[in-house]
């Protein structure tokens, strides 16, 4: 096979990042660190080849172009809020994050294959615009209060909340005429889905400190739901669980002595 590539690509990316910390007073502090991004990316490529038999005859010639175009952004955002009380061990806490992804890609196809069937030669040709738009998002709050309840004991709960969505939308068309606009509907290489993932979680865990050791005991509750939609079919797949368990630790502290 005898060939040759050439491509050319440019991308351009910006950041910030920061980071911001608030007394507010002796009980209230907040802690926010937004992270913004965004990316855009062209590459451009071609590729000629040439594919010859034991005898050297051409078997077939191909020419393709690929164009792809893509932006993507992205955002990642926490707080945290805390709020501590008169009595030692009394605290109240909230952490709040959202994740934003988003990449969006046009690409151009051209392919051309010219070979020799029955003695007859065939053009095979490819001509079609891509667009895609894949989008994923992510929000959560965790809440946490704990009290102290005897010297050395403490009693917590929490409750949080997630919810992680993603869609991905694939539109492929294809020319009906040479230089023409795409207006043919590609439905094999087409497709939209969404999902979502989310659940509710609460527990209590009564935590023992010592002075060589400390030990959590708790339970907790989670109700989780799965829900897909291709929207290309009209089909939707849901599913509710809901889960149990017992949290757990046991930390020991070991000192050296010297003899």
């Amino acid at each position: 096979m005898l060939g040759s590539n050439d491509g050319l690509n440019t991308a351009m990316m910006h950041n910030v990042n920061m980071r911001v910390e608030s007394e507010l007073d002796s009980f209230y502090s907040l802690i926010l660190t937004p992270n913004l991004s965004f990316a855009n990316n062209d590459n451009h490529s071609q590729r000629i080849s040439t594919t010859l038999s034991n005898e050297r005859d051409t078997v077939n010639t191909n020419r393709s172009n690929t164009l792809v175009e893509s932006t993507t952004p992205n955002i990642n955002a926490a707080a945290l809020f805390r709020r501590t009380f008169r009595k030692k061990g009394r605290t109240l806490s909230a952490n709040l994050n959202y994740v934003y992804s988003g990449n969006d890609v046009t690409n151009f196809n051209e392919a051309y294959t010219r070979f020799t069937n029955n003695g007859q030669t065939v053009l095979d040709t490819v001509d079609q615009k891509v667009q895609s738009e894949n989008m994923s998002r992510t929000y959560g709050i965790r809440l946490s209060y704990t009290e102290p309840v005897f010297r050395d004991r403490y009693l917590e709960l929490n409750y949080a909340y997630n919810n992680a969505f993603n869609s991905s939308d694939r539109l492929t068309r294809d020319r009906s005429k040479p230089g023409g606009a795409y207006d043919l509907l590609n439905d094999s290489l087409t497709n939209h889905f969404n999902n979502i993932n989310a659940y509710h979680q609460a527990g209590i865990n009564l935590r023992t400190e010592k002075l060589k050791y400390n030990y959590t005991l708790g339970f907790n509750l989670q109700r989780n739901q799965l829900e897909s939609d291709n929207l290309t079919k009209g089909e939707t797949i849901s599913q509710h669980t809901t889960n149990f368990s017992p949290p757990r630790s046991l930390h020991i502290t070991f000192r050296r002595t010297n003899a």
